[in-house]
């Protein structure tokens, strides 16, 4: 039997049954691994659900394993609470203007169903707002403290944003004095039936944060943003994990939304195929657990190319854990169309004659840097096989479906 790595064993921790997780812990254990494993759960932004579920089966790590744990879960939760109330802040700014807002992701997930800022680690507050009120909200958060983290004028920054050549979902960060940021999402890159800003802030629902009342966004649809947000980040453990914990922890508590409201929204919006793959991902961990029972349910409700893609894209997260994350290149390699072609040429062109359109293309994130991209890039094509190629491919095809 091949060894499994360190991130396939801190994965099986973190959303395995009991008997699944007390065999990695157990493996991670007698392998030293603790020390490397509270870095990656720090990585992942997992640390309270590694507390929890080391506590939940009596697992000692015993050491400078132990303290590190108590360290990062103690500097996260302050972290964590300090961007709530820096969110609540943000939020009774844009109720005073009118603006209709709710949160979504980390805060949401604190607000509706964590309840504690120690139970999920955030660094930011997202928070949707309809694109008509954006100019509103933002002039709402700047009388409240919080400024724009960008080093030009927001009509310049939004003339940008239409001039991208790739589609993708549009938002600004504000920052404030105590380094609090708020990620102001007007348009989520999802282009389905039913699921606008508009459509989702009128299911939005009240909800407890730092002491004060705050909509969120509803169970169903806190869950398919998970599922949307973890496919668009190619599935990358660095990102997935905390989303499959958060789908998991709705789960958990199924008596607040519907399986069926779920199974129709998520058709209506196109997202079938990504929430499927989440479900495969978690039965996988823990095949007794209720993902398994759900995701029987959706696939009953999915077409047979539905229910591949969830496949291959379930076995995109497995590769990733077992070595490291894929190429962003090769996955459009393996799905290239000749429209998304003529695209990456004019964005080729574009970046190399526009200095601002460079600086700017990687919204919300940093450049990859040139030589990590392409040999993640050349070790992709040199191991691709005819099913890894469809895995590639299958992602590729779910991504440009969710944007079309």
């Amino acid at each position: 039997m091949t060894e499994r790595s360190p991130a396939e064993l801190l994965a099986s921790v973190l959303l395995g049954n009991q008997r699944a997780a007390l065999m990695a812990a157990d493996e991670t254990s007698e392998r030293g691994l603790w020390r490397h494993s509270m870095q990656r759960a720090m990585l992942w932004r997992s640390i309270p659900r590694l507390r929890a579920r080391l506590a939940q089966m009596g697992v000692e790590v015993g050491g400078e394993a132990a303290a590190s744990l108590a360290s990062k879960g103690a500097a996260a939760a302050a972290e964590s609470a300090l961007v709530c109330r820096g969110a609540a802040v943000a939020m009774d700014a844009l109720d005073a203007a009118g603006v209709r807002a709710a949160t979504f992701k980390g805060v949401g997930m604190i607000a509706s169903v964590y309840r504690s800022p120690g139970a999920r680690m955030i660094s930011d507050a997202d928070i949707l707002v309809e694109r008509n009120d954006f100019r509103i909200a933002g002039a709402a958060l700047r009388e409240a403290g919080f400024r724009p983290a960008i080093s030009m004028g927001i009509e310049e920054w939004l003339s940008l944003l239409e001039e991208r050549v790739y589609p993708a979902h549009d938002f600004l960060d504000f920052v404030n004095d105590d380094g609090v940021r708020l990620d102001i999402h007007w348009s989520l890159g999802v282009r389905g039936a039913g699921f606008s800003i508009g459509d989702i802030l009128d299911r939005s629902v009240p909800a407890t944060l730092a002491r004060g009342e705050v909509r969120v966004v509803s169970a169903e649809d806190s869950i398919l943003l998970s599922a949307s947000h973890l496919v668009r980040d190619r599935l990358s453990p660095r990102t997935a994990v905390k989303d499959l914990v958060d789908i998991d922890t709705w789960i958990g508590v199924e008596d607040r939304w519907s399986r069926n409201v779920l199974i129709e929204r998520a058709r209506a919006a196109g997202l079938s195929t990504s929430i499927l793959a989440c479900l495969r991902i978690l039965a996988h961990h823990a095949p007794d657990g209720r993902a398994s029972g759900i995701a029987d349910r959706i696939t009953a409700a999915s077409s047979a190319r539905e229910q591949a893609s969830a496949i291959r894209l379930a076995s995109l997260f497995s590769l990733q854990l077992r070595r490291g994350d894929i190429s962003d290149a090769a996955v459009g390699m393996a799905s290239v169309t000749p429209s998304l072609a003529g695209r990456f040429i004019v964005s080729r062109i574009h970046s190399l004659t526009d200095r601002r359109y460079r600086a700017n293309k990687f919204t919300g994130g940093n450049q990859p840097g040139a030589s990590a991209s392409t040999r993640r890039f050349l070790r992709d094509v040199f191991t691709f096989t005819p099913e890894r190629f469809r895995q590639y491919r299958a992602l590729g095809q779910e991504l440009r479906r969710q944007l079309k």
